[in-house]
């Protein structure tokens, strides 16, 4: 009895210390969500990214189709796929890639599947595209091999396959990618750390720590779970159990963004942020939703 007492009050404590830490006010409140099963029947939320134009881009995996949305949530257009779609990426308002079970495809801006190629470096088993980002003239797909990831490098044209990192710990299937000005940024969620790479796989250093009452540290068993650059270059992060934050690319804390109420799990939690950074799209898979933090 006693030994469970002890581990209730200090569990008690941990979880007290975390709200504490969350005090800080977020600097976006959460607003109406957007039910994407309103928009296309029987859908099934695996991925979201944003268009250059301001459109959201999710993966439907259940109708294989890449569903545009407006950023209220309106149907625009209904792409249908190949594979169903587990990660989408855009790279500029003309081409935008979509990866899946062990597939990659290339979109014009129509929608048009311009080119598909098979994920072969790493053997990447079927489902396993977790994340794909592009920056310059190459695109970065992160892959899930056996009980890792690796990420391999092709340019715009899905040519010259290159595995440039391999062994990455993530949890669950989840390995997000981000990058920017020719650098690569993963978020290791097993690790709690970002962990930056040059194009040809170099590790450039790393940050982030495991907290549970810090509030610019990642909680849970294992964050940031995604990220994404904002239009000013900061770097997004969002943990599976709902926090959004906002830090430096060398990982200085800037803010608590929101604090979104998800379905809960190990889960892509996927983050996209308008241009003038006046709403945060943060993907509930479990829900079917896109929660909506809108800025205070």
């Amino acid at each position: 009895m006693q030994h469970w007492f002890a581990r209730t009050v200090s569990l008690g404590v941990a979880l007290g210390a975390l709200a504490r830490a969350d005090d800080a006010p977020p600097t976006h409140v959460e607003g109406k969500s957007i039910e994407v099963a309103a928009a296309a029947k029987g859908a099934r939320v695996a991925g979201l990214s944003l268009a250059p134009g301001g459109n959201l881009l999710v993966c439907d995996a259940a109708n294989k189709a890449v569903l545009v949305l407006s950023p209220n949530g309106e149907l625009v257009a209904h792409w249908a796929m190949p594979f169903a779609p587990q990660s989408v990426c855009a790279h500029d308002a003309d081409t935008l890639y979509v990866g899946g079970q062990g597939q990659v495809a290339r979109l014009d801006k129509s929608g048009k599947v311009v080119k598909t190629v098979e994920v072969v470096p790493g053997e990447a088993k079927a489902g396993g595209i977790a994340a794909i980002a592009t920056s310059g003239g190459d695109v970065f797909l992160a892959t899930h091999v056996g009980f890792s990831f690796s990420v391999i490098r092709y340019t715009l044209d899905l040519a010259e396959p290159t595995l440039i990192v391999q062994r990455l710990r993530g949890c669950c299937g989840q390995m997000h990618v981000a990058a920017r000005d020719g650098v690569l940024y993963a978020a290791e969620n097993a690790r709690h750390r970002i962990v930056r790479f040059d194009r040809e796989g170099k590790e450039l250093g790393a940050w982030g720590e495991a907290s549970r009452t810090q509030v610019q540290g990642f909680g849970g068993c294992c964050n940031p779970m995604n990220l994404c650059f904002g239009s000013e270059g900061e770097l997004y992060t969002s943990e599976s159990e709902g926090r959004v934050k906002r830090y430096t690319p060398d990982g200085k804390f800037l803010s608590l963004v929101g604090l979104p109420k998800l379905g809960g799990g190990c889960l892509n939690v996927s983050v996209a942020v308008s241009s003038d950074a006046s709403r945060v799209f943060v993907l509930d898979t479990t829900a079917g939703a896109i929660c909506v933090l809108a800025k205070k």
